[in-house]
């Protein structure tokens, strides 16, 4: 989260400020309860054999190569 550099100009942003702390509790949770749903389901799948980067769960490909490509384009946009 960008949260250090972007609070007060999203907080100024709001039609009600005073809501942001509620904002940003509902969007840290949502995300950790989405990886945690995640991260369950890569354990379901690839059991024990799980490695600590789902991706390389997956072997060498060209849908390995295509979400390689997509995070590097997601990580390009983010900043």
């Amino acid at each position: 989260f960008c949260i250090n550099f972007l609070m007060f100009p999203i907080m100024n942003s709001m039609k009600e400020p005073a809501q942001y702390g509620k904002a940003v509790n509902t969007a840290v949770f949502g995300t950790a309860a989405f990886n945690v749903v995640f991260a369950a389901l890569c354990v379901g799948f690839y059991g024990e054999d799980t490695a600590d980067l789902v991706l390389m769960n997956l072997g060498n490909g060209l849908y390995l190569s295509l979400l390689k490509l997509l995070l590097v384009v997601d990580l390009f946009f983010t900043f």
